[in-house]
This record gives C-alpha cells, sequence and structure tokens, in this order.
C-alpha cells in the first residue's frame, strides 16, 4: 500500500506490533512514516535508513521504536 503525504509517496507496509498498523519509509526525504493503532499517523524526520532497516528487522519492533526513535528524532502528526 502507498500512501501519499506531503506530496512523498511512501510505500507502507504491514507490521507486527501493539502500538501501530502500518511502516513506511521515503529513503530519499529520510521520511519515516508510522500509522498508528490510536490516534494520528507520525512522520519523523531525518532518520537514516539504518534506522528504518533495525525498525523493520526488530523481533520486538515497539520495543526497537521507543528506544531507538521515539525520543531521538522530530515527530510530526498527520491526519
Amino acid at each position: 500500500m502507498k500512501k501519499s503525504i506531503e506530496g512523498n509517496s511512501i510505500e507502507m507496509t504491514r507490521v507486527e506490533s501493539n502500538l501501530f498498523y502500518y511502516v513506511g519509509y521515503n529513503e530519499e526525504k529520510r521520511l519515516l512514516l508510522i500509522e498508528t493503532c490510536r490516534g494520528p499517523a507520525l512522520i519523523y524526520i531525518e532518520v537514516p535508513k539504518s534506522v528504518f532497516d533495525g525498525l523493520m528487522s526488530a523481533t520486538a519492533i515497539d520495543d526497537y521504536f521507543n528506544e531507538n526513535i521515539r525520543y531521538t528524532y522530530k515527530e510530526r502528526r498527520v491526519n
């Protein structure tokens, strides 16, 4: 599934998580898009590809998110 956010096309992938349903990444813009289970979608800015890859390969995706993304990168909420 593709999602367009602020003119950026992002391929979304369904993930097994208690926090969110879909995760997508735009490598050119370094944007991480997360569609949460409750509330708005979130965009994280200036996220390196290695961090996205780590998230997608993590055994405990929620823990990886909380430890490596949530408080490290600037967040914006989108509708």
